[in-house]
């Protein structure tokens, strides 16, 4: 029952963050200087949430501006919890990969070179597993520099490449139809989906609703297959029937969307049909992370015995050749 710049204000004294302390600042300077709320909003969540504004224009048009903050919240929760999992997925392997080359590179470096004298005053010809690991720490110490500068290059050039968009046609082709096409259709279309649902939930417009929908996707390929949406509902075609068309969008989802313009509760459904792609997408991540930990793991562990199996079994066979 509190009025907006009141809440905003308890919101701002009591919050531990100093990014929620300075968006109920900049709230409430907007929404005191006359600015609509819905606008206010929108400056705010401009960057990287733009479906809020509108999602508080349909609540306070609907009279019901709590469900219509609470619904965005929804949204960004989701997406949030979604980045989450990634991080948390992707964590753990990529640890266990840094350590590996981490191993892999004092061995090469301090471990063999510290071996190769004893090989050269051996006077005989090491083993091949030896001669093998002293030739790479040779070419590493030698050419190290060269190579950390190459792939530092290809790294800056890539990135750079891809803000300028030469290569992100081609890696969000490579995602959307690639190998892991299912869970990335799953995020990209269930958050589009879930979105859409929830605006047109609160009241919003079509129109409004997919505009700013597929405006929130992070997938530029992805924009670019939803966007003649609009055009074709603009010209009568159901929603439904627009959505068919669009390549890689989940079936389950257009089939969601046929029942709720058939039972009039499209925005329900869309977001309950957006929501369950995400599950499903963030199921197939967790799973895909247990499996490739310990495969990982299994691999670099096999890679590091035999670097260390040649290391001794060269060592040993030296041992024994000084001896006879």
């Amino acid at each position: 029952g509190a009025d907006i710049r009141t809440a905003l204000g308890i919101l701002g004294q009591r919050s531990e963050g100093a990014a929620t302390r300075t968006a109920s600042q900049r709230l409430i300077a907007d929404i005191g200087g006359g600015d609509p709320i819905d606008l206010a909003f929108a400056r705010v969540f401009e960057r990287q949430f733009t479906f809020v504004g509108p999602m508080v224009a349909a609540g306070e048009a609907a009279g019901d501006l709590p469900g219509g903050l609470r619904r965005a919240a929804e949204i960004i929760g989701s997406r949030l919890k979604v980045a989450d999992q990634l991080v948390s997925v992707s964590a753990y392997p990529g640890f266990v990969f840094v350590s590996a080359i981490g191993a892999v590179l004092v061995i090469l470096l301090f471990i063999v070179p510290s071996i190769a004298p004893l090989a050269a005053d051996a006077g005989s010809t090491p083993p091949l597993g030896l001669r093998v690991l002293m030739q790479a720490s040779d070419a590493l110490r030698q050419n190290g520099m060269v190579a950390a500068f190459v792939a530092i290059a290809i790294a800056v050039g890539t990135i750079v490449a891809f803000r300028v968009g030469l290569l992100s046609r081609t890696l969000e082709t490579l995602v959307l139809d690639g190998p892991l096409r299912r869970t990335c259709r799953g995020i990209v279309f269930g958050g589009f989906a879930n979105s859409l649902g929830a605006m047109l939930g609160a009241g919003a417009p079509m129109s409004d609703a997919l505009k700013l929908a597929t405006r929130s996707v992070g997938s530029r390929g992805a924009r670019r297959r939803l966007e003649p949406v609009m055009q074709d509902v603009r010209q009568g075609q159901p929603l439904s029937s627009a959505l068919a068309t669009v390549r890689g969008f989940p079936s389950a989802l257009v089939r969601l969307a046929a029942v709720g313009e058939a039972t009039n509760g499209l925005g329900p459904m869309l977001a309950r049909g957006g929501k369950l792609e995400e599950d499903a997408a963030i199921r197939r991540i967790e799973s895909f992370g247990r499996i490739a930990g310990p495969a990982l793991i299994v691999f670099l562990g096999l890679l590091l015995g035999l670097l260390m199996g040649g290391l001794l079994s060269g060592i040993s066979q030296m041992g024994q050749a000084a001896l006879v």
